[in-house]
């Protein structure tokens, strides 16, 4: 009777064993979407999933899931690391009234990469990209259209570090904040190069204890082009261009932008330091502009 016994919990112990395997090998580090997938398929390269929704819980933290196709994914919100990737095919995200993508990764660490992605708002989607925790988020070959409130928000309640390289940002009309970024603990820090934000307002919008390095960008018809909203924000614009803007550059009492090796032309006014300090390397181009305003001191190029 005991060896019966002894092998009924044996018995029972290998399947839950066999219970948590399972549950651990449902995610895989790389899945696949497809325009003519199915989200109740395993997400693998011969059955995709339809989603990045549906692919994001099959997918193990730091996993990729890749597009197989063009097609539109869907709205999704990030909670680990992760890579989405588009680079095989047209990959949107369309979506009206709500957010394209939320990160909300709170784990220490954690590296969230969008990659090769449209997101399209209609005009009536909120934030193409809505960063509430995250340790490092990657933007690369990324394009945002029609969203009201921001391109890409960042209001986190810890430390960010974003980066963006080759991203549009374009609105119809100049209402959303192209790029805005703030946390109430530690710093939010934007690397951005070659990114181009076109009719919104403003096109980089710097917040409570942000600082931000803007390389080889065009900020143009927007109405400010970069603006310092609070005291401590720091923006450093490098080799960039800011044109056709209502206003280029603003600043507020307590903030810092240094502009270099830029080209300011054609705005309403250049530089507005609105009782903040904006300095110039002395080597930037400012031409045609109906007023030029000030900068209030010097700089040297970084």
């Amino acid at each position: 009777m005991k060896c019966i016994r002894l092998g009924s919990k044996l018995v029972v112990a290998g399947f839950v064993t066999l219970g948590f395997s399972s549950l651990a090998s449902a995610q895989a580090t790389r899945t696949w979407i497809s325009g003519v997938g199915d989200d109740a398929n395993p997400c693998s390269r011969t059955a995709p999933c339809k989603t990045f929704a549906g692919a994001i819980s099959k997918t193990a933290a730091s996993g990729e899931i890749d597009c197989l196709d063009p097609g539109g994914f869907g709205a999704v919100t990030i909670t680990k690391a992760i890579t989405l990737d588009c680079g095989s095919g047209v990959g949107s995200i369309l979506v009206s009234g709500t957010n394209g993508i939320v990160i909300n990764s709170t784990t220490a660490g954690d590296s969230i990469t969008i990659r090769n992605i449209t997101l399209e708002g209609l005009g009536a989607g909120l934030s193409g990209v809505s960063i509430v925790a995250a340790s490092q988020v990657h933007l690369e070959h990324v394009k945002i259209h029609n969203f009201t409130s921001a391109g890409v928000q960042v209001a986190a309640t810890a430390a960010v570090n974003l980066s963006m390289s080759d991203v549009t940002i374009a609105a119809d009309n100049a209402t959303g904040s192209g790029v805005s970024m703030t946390t109430t603990s530690g710093l939010a820090v934007a690397e951005l190069d070659n990114v181009h934000i076109w009719n919104t307002h403003p096109g980089l919008q710097g917040k409570a204890n942000s600082i931000w390095t803007v390389r080889n960008s065009d900020l143009s018809f927007n109405g400010v082009g970069v603006k310092a909203f609070e005291a401590g924000v720091v923006m450093n614009l490098i080799n960039c261009q800011l044109a056709s803007n209502t206003t280029a550059v603003q600043s507020v009492a307590g903030s810092t932008i240094r502009v270099m090796g830029s080209t300011i032309s054609h705005n309403g006014t250049a530089f507005n330091p609105n009782s903040g300090t904006i300095l110039s390397d002395g080597l930037n181009n400012v031409n045609g502009n109906s007023a030029s305003g000030s900068v209030t001191g010097s700089t040297t190029q970084m």
